[in-house]
């Protein structure tokens, strides 16, 4: 009898899951709601510099899938108040091996890049990214990055906090959001 329940313990366990259930395959069609054009609204703050006004933004985007499909390129637009503009491509693909949306920010007018995972935390109903980076005075520091999605796809809210490896362990001011709402 022992045989017979050893041998159905094994039998049950090298079947297939079906009944379980078990995360949905993630691709990068997740991210479907970017594709279209977006205007919007950013503002950069500067919490680190008391004296200094925020910056204010008028952002248009264009999204569209790239290179078989697999990336969708995100380009840009980000106009201040006196005209002046910058623009940055973005790009997003699945990585499965991390299991993560890589994202990766090119610029016209600085001359690093940003890259960073971003994961969907379903629970907060959050994407959440994380990256390293260096400040102008070449002190170390970590980026918090929040994208809220609206209920139709129709609306990004993102947020970004920042601290920096001299400041206290609680300090992450935002210092950028922008909110882009699609026009097509």
């Amino acid at each position: 009898m022992t045989r017979t329940i050893v041998a159905s313990v094994v039998i049950m366990c090298s079947l297939p899951a079906s009944g379980l259930a078990q995360e949905p395959e993630k691709s990068i069609e997740d991210l479907n709601f970017l594709i279209g054009a977006w205007r919007g609204e950013a503002t950069l703050s500067y919490p680190r510099e008391v004296n200094r006004n925020a910056r204010s933004e008028a952002v248009e985007a264009e999204c569209r899938y790239i290179l078989k499909e697999t990336y969708i390129q995100c380009d840009t637009a980000w106009t201040r108040e006196d005209g002046e503009t910058r623009t940055f491509r973005l790009h997003f693909n699945y990585n499965s091996l991390d299991h993560a949306y890589q994202t990766l920010f090119i610029y016209d007018n600085w001359p690093r890049q940003v890259s960073y995972l971003l994961t969907y935390d379903a629970k907060a109903g959050v994407y959440v990214g994380q990256s390293n980076f260096e400040d102008s005075e070449g002190v170390s520091g970590q980026e918090r990055i929040l994208w809220r999605v609206s209920e139709g796809g129709n609306e990004i809210h993102s947020e970004e906090y920042n601290h920096l490896e001299n400041e206290p362990v609680d300090n992450w001011p935002k210092y950028f959001e922008f909110v882009w709402r699609k026009i097509q």
